[in-house]
C-alpha cells in the first residue's frame, strides 16, 4: 500500500484519495512501523519504567525521605485542640510560623510561605472573595498557590498540586469543635 491509493471504485470515482484510518494502520504495522502484540507492549513498559514512569522519577526517589515518629505514626486522627496544642508546642503561638508537611512532594510549607504566595499569586475561593491564609495552610500544598494548577505549562516549581480534600484525603483528620472533621496535611518537624 502507498500514502495514497488509486481506485475506480464509487468511493472515490477515479480519483487519486487519503487511505482510509484503518488502511493506514494496517499499512504501518505490515512495513513494521508500529509494533503490535503482548511482547511490544512489554518492551513499551520496561522502557517506559527504565526512564523513571510516565511522570519522570517519584520526588521521594530524588530526595531523601523525613521519617516521623513513632508519636506521630500512631495519631492520625486529632482534634482541632490537639492539634492547635502541637502546633504550639512544635513552633510557637504565631500560626503563621506553623508548619505543615504535603504527603506527596514532603515540601514544608508556613504560614508566612502561603502569606507571600497568595501576595504574588493572588486566589478567590468559591465565593469569589479572596482565599485567605487560613482557608488553605495544612489543606494544600503550596505549588497549588504557586502555579501548579495552570495547564498551560509543566510544573517544575516548588510543591505540588495535592489538596488534603482532593481524590486522596488526609492523611490527618482534624474533628472540629462543632463534630465536623476535615482533611490536614501533618505537622512538619519542628527546625
Amino acid at each position: 500500500m502507498s500514502r495514497y491509493d488509486w481506485q475506480g471504485g464509487p468511493r472515490n470515482k477515479g480519483h487519486i484519495s487519503p487511505l482510509r484510518d484503518w488502511e493506514r494502520v494496517v499499512g504501518q504495522i505490515e512495513r513494521g512501523e508500529v509494533r503490535v502484540g503482548p511482547e511490544a507492549a512489554r518492551e513499551i513498559a520496561r522502557r517506559i519504567e527504565a526512564q523513571g514512569g510516565f511522570w519522570g522519577p517519584r520526588k521521594e526517589e530524588k530526595e531523601e525521605r523525613k521519617e516521623i515518629t513513632m508519636e506521630e505514626r500512631d495519631k492520625w486522627q486529632w482534634t482541632q485542640e490537639e492539634l492547635c496544642a502541637e502546633a504550639v508546642r512544635r513552633f510557637g503561638k504565631d500560626p503563621m510560623k506553623w508548619a505543615f508537611q504535603c504527603p506527596n512532594c514532603q515540601d514544608v510549607a508556613t504560614g508566612d510561605d502561603f502569606r507571600k504566595a497568595l501576595a504574588d499569586n493572588p486566589r478567590t475561593g468559591r465565593d469569589g472573595e479572596p482565599l485567605h491564609v487560613s482557608a488553605i495552610v495544612g489543606q494544600e500544598c503550596i505549588g497549588r498557590t504557586l502555579g501548579a494548577l495552570k495547564k498551560s505549562i509543566t510544573w517544575d516549581g516548588r510543591g505540588c498540586d495535592w489538596a488534603a480534600y482532593g481524590l486522596f484525603s488526609g492523611p490527618w483528620e482534624i474533628t472540629m469543635p462543632d463534630g465536623h472533621t476535615a482533611w490536614g496535611f501533618p505537622l512538619a518537624q519542628a527546625a
